[in-house]
């Protein structure tokens, strides 16, 4: 297969951005640190000046910046019956629910078992802009978070929903059951998101000026609180790495069950209640967008899995 190729034309309001910035900016499937490595190695051009291999490049007004995103490499990534929670298919895209413990796509140390692995067994028609390893992957879910993920049969359909994932207009909901009780009844985090200086595992809120940071935006709405735990709806306005889980562990109120992002004193203390269970209690219950083909807007809801009910009973 051919290289993806992404053209972006620089508006005057952009002239002078970083070249690495402003190519994640735009094209919704690559990051920071993947359009680093493209244009390290020679995968981006300019009308202007020909390939361009420095990511602190500052672009032009009027400059047509392309992008050619090689095919993915490939790993023997093999169909597999498993079963799936679809809620929704048609010809363009499936509507899966995916349970919690599942890794989306293959890597390393998870080259089977993953959501990809399940689709190819259930359906042969995956778009191929994801190269051979993501195929069908518009979005991803972390493997401990549960719920609504959307796959696209075939390249219009993957492209339809990257541009809306990239102009936000694809409205999520999250719930979270979070340490501590919450007083407020609607807060927002509006802070900027990075990868940590001290771990690279991790994300972290960002605050001094730097292209390390990424805007990252919240909202957060309180449903219940009970014996030191709070259940909250969240809505990401932005789409970063591990945004809700940084945004609530910043300000003091971590995911239950988040080994990463929760202060290793707190998380020992809850470990060792008999109602706590291995998994982070983040869930992706609500998603609405516009059909990529026809254009009507399309929402689906889950249910709260069985096991946050459970949670929350006992405590």
């Amino acid at each position: 297969m051919a290289s993806v190729e992404h053209k972006i034309s620089v508006s005057e309001s952009e002239a002078n951005l970083r070249l690495d910035k402003i190519i994640s900016d735009k094209i919704a499937e690559i990051s920071r640190s993947m359009a680093a490595k493209l244009i390290s190695g020679g995968n981006v051009v300019s009308s202007s000046c020909g390939k361009l291999m420095k990511p602190s490049y500052a672009v032009k007004e009027s400059e047509i910046i392309t992008v050619y995103i090689p095919e993915a490499r490939p790993l023997d990534v093999k169909a597999e019956n498993i079963d799936l929670n679809i809620i929704y298919e048609d010809g363009d895209l499936i509507i899966i629910n995916k349970k919690n413990g599942m890794v989306v796509h293959p890597a390393a140390g998870h080259q089977s078992a993953t959501l990809v692995n399940a689709v190819m067994g259930h359906c042969d028609d995956l778009s191929s802009i994801g190269g051979v390893i993501r195929p069908g992957i518009v979005h991803r879910l972390d493997k401990d978070t549960s719920g609504i993920i959307i796959i696209a049969k075939n390249d219009a359909a993957h492209n339809g929903l990257s541009d809306q994932f990239r102009d936000r207009t694809i409205k999520k909901t999250y719930y979270a059951i979070v340490c501590g009780e919450i007083k407020k009844s609607k807060f927002a985090v509006d802070l900027a998101i990075g990868r940590s200086a001290s771990d690279r595992k991790k994300m972290a809120v960002i605050q001094s000026d730097t292209h390390k940071a990424r805007e990252a935006f919240t909202e957060f709405e309180l449903v219940s609180v009970r014996n030191g735990f709070s259940l909250l709806k969240a809505m990401p306005r932005t789409g970063r790495t591990h945004q809700i889980r940084v945004h609530l562990s910043h300000v003091g109120f971590p995911i239950a069950g988040d080994v990463l992002y929760t202060p290793p004193a707190m998380y020992k203390a809850l470990a060792r209640k008999k109602y706590f269970s291995d998994r982070l209690w983040l869930h992706a219950a609500e998603i609405e967008f516009k059909h990529p083909a026809s254009g009507k807007i399309l929402k689906f809801q889950t249910g709260l899995p069985d096991e946050f009910d459970i949670f929350i009973k006992n405590i």
